[in-house]
């Protein structure tokens, strides 16, 4: 068993990526630059924030426990991911699974859910003590931009980490 950081997972860590790599293979990236605080319907900021999160190609059969059905060499796909830093839960925009627990990665274990939640889990520990900071920088996008009131769409601008040549 290999012991600490790869050189390329340390030099993607600087350069504001985190990487991480499923028991079945699979690579699920998240750029720290698309962590936001967010108010989710509520007054302030404080309490959330959302990023862009995306899993890598998957090959092979894959059971979907959302839909119900199996699927065939699925091709990358980008989530925004809302998250509570106070109740430590998260929702993956899209997917139709709503608010999840992922305070105790464990309770997942031999689940489907158990990689996703212990990747939201690590971002959740990483950035929720970096709320204060997060806020100004929201505050200062709303300044700059004021906040247009949101149409109902299930578009998701933005881009997802595998549209550069980052696995290389």
């Amino acid at each position: 068993m290999k012991r600490g950081i790869a050189p390329k997972q340390t030099r993607d860590a600087e350069e504001g990526l985190r990487t991480w790599i499923r028991d079945t293979g699979t690579v699920v990236k998240m750029r720290t630059n698309t962590v936001k605080a967010r108010k989710l319907g509520h007054p302030e900021y404080g309490r959330y924030i959302s990023f862009i999160y995306t899993r890598g190609p998957i090959t092979g059969s894959f059971y979907n426990i959302w839909t119900g059905q199996y699927y065939n060499n699925l091709p990358a796909k980008s989530w925004t991911t809302e998250a509570d830093c106070q109740d430590y839960t998260a929702n993956w925009e899209g997917d139709g699974g709503g608010w999840i627990d992922v305070k105790d990665p464990d309770k997942y274990v031999g689940s489907q859910l158990m990689d996703s939640v212990r990747e939201i889990n690590s971002v959740l520990r990483e950035f929720c003590p970096q709320m204060d900071r997060l806020v100004e920088e929201a505050k200062e996008r709303d300044r700059l931009n004021p906040p247009v009131e949101k149409k109902n769409s299930n578009s998701r601008g933005g881009r997802g980490v595998w549209d550069d040549d980052i696995l290389d």
